[in-house]
């Protein structure tokens, strides 16, 4: 059923596109769009647009094909997600929150930054980026979220780097063509460097870098998973694990470490 109707969806935008090619001779923009991350392409008309023989997979232009049951829109407009934006600035940070988000809080204290969110039916993407060599983020809530690197270099002595207490699905996005670094302090009693109380699924180009002084480098709870669009993670260095994951949850099926791809 979801596959029907997706496949149904990106019927639709192409119908609208012959519309649109009918009226203009100009590129139209189309964007693909898989949970917080889209693909922007130009495209001239249908022809660009192709279905496998199985009507599973849709490939646009000649490069990028992509499957049905992974793609959650194809639009004509840009998306406009609901996100809390965090740059990390040396000693200090800054937290902006877009309209479209409710009941987050946050604190900043020099280059520590903690937000709760407080809602149950709505994801948020929270954007990260800049660098501090004191620095720190917490993430607290109970509904799922997506945290996007993008372009972050942090180091909290103290503790770990990121520390997502939530026990819900955690989208890790490495925004393409970023490079990424998270270290932590040495001898604390944290469990790594880049934390998750819930189940990480990373995606994403770019790429990741992360030292673990204590204990892990990445550390999750849950089941730890990485997509096939999952760029480069490099383990610099850990006293424990590279990757630790699944010890929340030992006899369960979530309790596991998956790589597609």
């Amino acid at each position: 059923a979801v596959r029907s109707s997706l496949m149904s969806l990106a019927t639709l935008s192409i119908i609208s596109l012959l519309g649109i090619a009918a009226m203009a001779s100009a590129q139209q923009k189309l964007y693909v769009c898989e949970g917080f991350r889209y693909d922007v392409h130009e495209v001239l008309s249908t022809d660009d647009i192709t279905f496998s023989a199985d009507g599973l997979e849709v490939s646009i232009g000649d490069y990028d094909t992509y499957d049905l049951d992974e793609i959650d829109s194809i639009t004509f407009a840009e998306p406009q997600y609901p996100r809390i934006d965090i740059k990390f600035d040396g000693a200090s940070a800054t937290v902006n929150v877009s309209p479209n988000v409710k009941g987050v809080t946050y604190s900043i204290n020099g280059s520590a930054v903690t937000l709760t969110s407080r809602t149950l039916s709505e994801e948020y993407l929270y954007s990260v980026s800049g660098s501090s060599t004191n620095g720190s983020l917490v993430i607290n809530g109970d509904y799922k979220l997506t945290v996007e690197l993008a372009g972050l270099t942090l180091t909290n002595p103290n503790g770990p780097a990121i520390d997502v207490e939530c026990s819900k699905r955690i989208g890790v996005i490495l925004k393409d063509g970023t490079v990424n670094t998270l270290s932590d302090g040495a001898g604390g009693t944290h469990k790594g460097a880049f934390y998750t109380e819930g189940h990480p699924e990373f995606e994403g180009g770019g790429t990741l870098n992360v030292t673990g002084n204590t204990k892990h480098a990445i550390c999750a709870e849950e089941y730890l998973q990485f997509k096939k669009s999952t760029g480069t993670i490099n383990i610099l260095g850990a006293i424990s694990d590279g990757i630790h994951c699944g010890e929340g949850k030992k006899n369960d099926d979530n309790s596991r470490f998956l790589i597609n791809g």
